[in-house]
């Protein structure tokens, strides 16, 4: 946990989800009541009201599912649905949640760059994970501020620019291209938005709609933004580019709108305060960088560093 100075926030984020193999179904463990179906709803909650972040939802089978909200989901078969509710209707079984995705892989797992192992490329990137490495998470790497390998034992995807700006996310093995982001964000801020939401049906703000939030101020078709929570309690986010073979132009648009959403959260844009999914963000972090050599010295904003630099302002801004 971060702890600011007196009269500052507390800033408290869930911890990253270990290693492991493919996340077990929630609902072998729960019981709907009678005349509901179980459908996992895997998700990591940034603050709950002092509620559980569940894992799952019970669709009842009397429902009309044509008059729920349009939230596409799909099934093992590659079958889409509007709902989770006609998913259920059917009998069928979820795959993932998200539109069904077609420029990516849907056989052969992959471990992502949180550290989770998907049954797909395409489940990585519908949970707006970026791939690691092909195959079962097996290794961790370290927590640094270069782009390089980190794990002997993993095979990297090869970079679309083995120059190009990127990092390795903290804890994955391998580098990736593309403009990344290190995101503090006030639990105080999410149980305000909450407490005005009180009423609609909603009692959780997950990371998910967060980056949902992010990628509507990203303007590059070309780019997509993906994230996680990190073991260091911040949020980590890259701004890739969706195309198999990027070009050097568009790996650097995507870098741009990395820099400029930065921008747009250290500035208090009213771009961001006004979404109540990122009205919370409070410090953001640029930490793309080039390769790493021994040759070659390379300054990167420390994200405590910055957090310290940010109090001492704050702390001269009361006297």
């Amino acid at each position: 946990m971060f702890q600011f100075v007196a009269g500052m926030e507390s800033l408290i984020l869930p911890p990253v989800w270990p290693k492991s193999l493919p996340c077990k179904n929630p609902c072998k463990s729960t019981t709907c009541p009678v005349g509901q179906k179980c459908v996992p709803y895997f998700q990591t909650c940034l603050s709950l009201m002092h509620k559980p972040c569940k894992q799952f939802e019970c669709i009842n089978g009397s429902t009309e599912c044509s008059s729920l909200p349009k939230d596409p989901v799909c099934d093992a078969n590659k079958k889409q649905y509007d709902n989770a509710c006609l998913l259920a209707h059917h009998n069928a079984k979820l795959a993932y949640r998200g539109p069904c995705l077609k420029r990516c892989r849907e056989n052969g797992q992959v471990c992502g760059i949180n550290g989770r192992t998907y049954t797909s490329e395409c489940a990585a990137h519908a949970d707006m994970i970026s791939v690691d490495y092909n195959g079962p998470c097996s290794s961790i790497g370290l927590i640094t501020n270069t782009k390089s390998r980190q794990c002997s034992n993993v095979k990297c995807h090869e970079l679309p620019d083995e120059s190009c700006l990127g990092i390795t996310p903290p804890g994955a093995c391998c580098p990736l291209c593309g403009g990344s982001l290190r995101l503090l964000y006030s639990r105080k801020q999410i149980d305000r938005a909450l407490y005005a939401l009180q009423n609609r049906g909603t009692d959780s703000i997950n990371l998910r709609s967060l980056l949902k939030g992010l990628e509507r101020q990203v303007q590059i078709a070309q780019c997509t933004v993906r994230g996680y929570v990190t073991v260091e309690t911040d949020i980590f986010v890259v701004i890739q580019s969706n195309e198999g073979y990027p070009s050097s132009l568009q790996l650097e648009a995507c870098i741009r709108e990395a820099e400029k959403i930065a921008g747009l959260v250290n500035m208090k844009s009213p771009r961001i305060v006004s979404e109540v999914s990122l009205s919370s963000l409070t410090l953001a972090t640029v930490v793309h960088t080039h390769i790493a050599t021994s040759s070659t010295h390379i300054y990167i904003p420390n994200l405590m560093l910055t957090i310290l630099a940010a109090t001492f302002q704050y702390i001269w801004f009361l006297r």
